[in-house]
């Protein structure tokens, strides 16, 4: 059972840690990284540019609307 054990352990150490393998696991990693890094800074840049949308038209709606109000 031992050599079993130890033939199964030997060949899943050749196979799962093969140089070649690691090296595209962590290639594949880093890829999908960059890419979610990239669709969360053009998410973020799209929410800062739908707010100051917004704040300037809540400028427009309330500016038109202080002018027409009486000073005291």
């Amino acid at each position: 059972m031992d050599l079993l054990a130890a033939s199964v352990i030997d060949h899943m150490e050749n196979r799962l840690l093969n140089p070649t393998r690691v090296m595209t696991v962590l290639e594949k990693i880093v890829e999908r990284r960059a890419n979610w890094n990239r669709r969360r800074h053009r998410q973020v840049a799209d929410l800062r540019k739908r707010a100051t949308e917004v704040n300037q038209r809540l400028q427009r709606l309330y500016l038109p609307s202080s002018k027409a109000s009486p000073t005291r």
